[in-house]
């Protein structure tokens, strides 16, 4: 995925509370080659206003792994990685914290 498409779709995104349940239009979902990523932004309730960026993307091993590096050549590395599943290859998500300075 161009790096373009990512750093528009995200910074796109309504920020929703953090603990809400997002609603759609607070989700971007997308199929990258044979991966499918679902990406959110929350505010947290610091006096700044910091930001987290929750990815989170199924699929294929390589083409997830393909997309997980496109998205830390853009946003560094991430404070998590985690994996929901019984098969760790089948769900990851992963989040940046994006401090506001």
């Amino acid at each position: 995925m161009e790096r373009e498409i990512i750093e528009a779709s995200v910074a796109g995104l309504p920020k929703s509370k953090l603990g809400e349940i997002q609603r759609d239009h607070e989700i971007w979902e997308e199929y990258d080659g044979g991966a499918k990523i679902m990406v959110t932004r929350h505010v947290l309730p610091t006096p700044q206003k910091d930001e987290i960026i929750s990815l989170s993307v199924s699929g294929e091993p390589t083409e997830r792994h393909r997309v997980i590096k496109e998205f830390i050549a853009i946003y560094g590395r991430p404070v998590e990685v985690s994996s929901y599943s019984q098969n760790p290859e089948e769900l990851e998500i992963i989040i940046w914290l994006i401090p506001k300075v």
